[in-house]
């Protein structure tokens, strides 16, 4: 909810009081909920960057690692989303991969019926499309999103994929 709400402090406290709590339990010994709390990690690293940009790295980097770890558990819809996220972190970092790497990434997660998890990665890559791409790019991810139910994409997405800037809806 504090995601949701834009409020990364709260969010964060939320979760380093957690985390302590689930790392001494059996449940990040099973891959379903590694996923969620890695998932979780990034999600609060990413709104983070943008409540304190002076921390940029310290998120930038805790959110890398998750990453890396996700990437690692080996189910293919996990490797997806940890592709997406890889993408994500490296576009904040500044290192833009090419359009192709994009599509091929929201490809994999519409196979693996990851929809939301698409379509916010449509979104973030019309923040770094070409300019005559960026418009139709975001209008398709919202429509998409907006079809699905959402009354308010930019806010679903601090709880899928959140963007480097809030937007409200």
């Amino acid at each position: 909810q504090a995601l949701y709400d834009n409020q990364p402090e709260t969010a964060q406290q939320i979760l380093a009081e957690g985390w302590k709590q689930m790392a001494t339990s059996l449940m990040l010994s099973t891959n379903d909920y590694r996923w969620l709390a890695l998932s979780t990690r990034v999600w609060c690293d990413l709104v983070s960057l943008r409540g304190a940009p002076e921390r940029k790295l310290h998120w930038l980097s805790d959110a890398q690692k998750c990453v890396q770890q996700m990437t690692r558990l080996g189910e293919p819809a996990f490797v997806a989303s940890g592709r997406a996220y890889r993408l994500v972190t490296e576009a904040v970092a500044g290192n833009v991969a090419a359009s192709d790497q994009w599509q091929s990434a929201i490809e994999q997660l519409r196979q693996h019926e990851l929809h939301l998890s698409a379509e916010a990665l449509r979104w973030h890559q019309s923040l770094y499309a070409p300019r005559h791409l960026q418009a139709q790019l975001r209008s398709e991810a919202e429509d998409a999103l907006r079809e699905e139910g959402c009354v308010q994409p930019a806010k679903l997405l601090d709880i899928v994929l959140p963007l480097p800037n809030h937007e409200p809806s």
